[in-house]
């Protein structure tokens, strides 16, 4: 079985879109909102390379902004065969048009839902507890929003999601793609466009 693993690593790209932005160190909301974005972007990306056209086992989205920090980092990615590239390319494209132009009523609910339901053991876990409540005292988070989370997220908007989403991923942010082939594949041949 080593063997095969070997060979279907080999024949694998690695494929990434990172999109970096820069702006105000998050408050209190902004962690709530981040994480509600993070969903929606995941589920999105998941969605239509995954389930729509069979592109990738676990294609994901990844939302990096830390604590004290105003810079924040969206990545997609993704492995597929090699001669899937176009078609990778093509659909994470058409996940960030769709994404900048906002998401849906029912999006918000489903992530808002799963969002209180994540923080549950926070709520119950004294080391979770610990944890998050350091980390909002220390960055100047409330931390009465680690032992209330339900009364941030009554706030919590889908216009502030939509326009989270413009500032972190919309045509303004810095773009970067990156490909790692698997050996003996010229970069020609998985990215013509080169």
């Amino acid at each position: 079985a080593s063997k095969q693993v070997e060979e279907a690593v080999d024949n694998t790209l690695t494929y990434q879109v990172h999109l970096f932005s820069q702006g105000k160190t998050k408050t209190t909301k902004d962690r709530f909102t981040a994480d509600l974005l993070n969903r929606l972007l995941n589920k999105r990306y998941r969605d239509e390379l995954r389930n729509a056209h069979g592109l990738g086992y676990d294609p994901s989205a990844q939302l990096l902004w830390s604590d004290g920090s105003g810079e924040v980092l969206v990545m997609f990615g993704v492995n597929a065969a090699p001669d899937k590239l176009d078609a990778v390319r093509a659909s994470t494209r058409q996940v960030l048009e769709k994404a900048r132009e906002g998401f849906t009523a029912k999006e918000f609910a489903v992530a808002k839902s799963q969002l209180a339901t994540a923080l549950t053991p926070g709520l119950t876990n004294p080391q979770e507890q610990a944890r998050m409540l350091s980390s909002y005292v220390l960055f100047d988070a409330d931390p009465l929003a680690v032992i209330h989370p339900d009364k941030i997220l009554s706030t919590l908007t889908l216009e502030e999601v939509n326009a989270l989403s413009e500032r972190l991923i919309g045509e303004q942010t810095q773009q970067m793609e990156s490909m790692l082939t698997p050996k003996g594949v010229s970069s020609k041949e998985a990215n013509p466009d080169a």
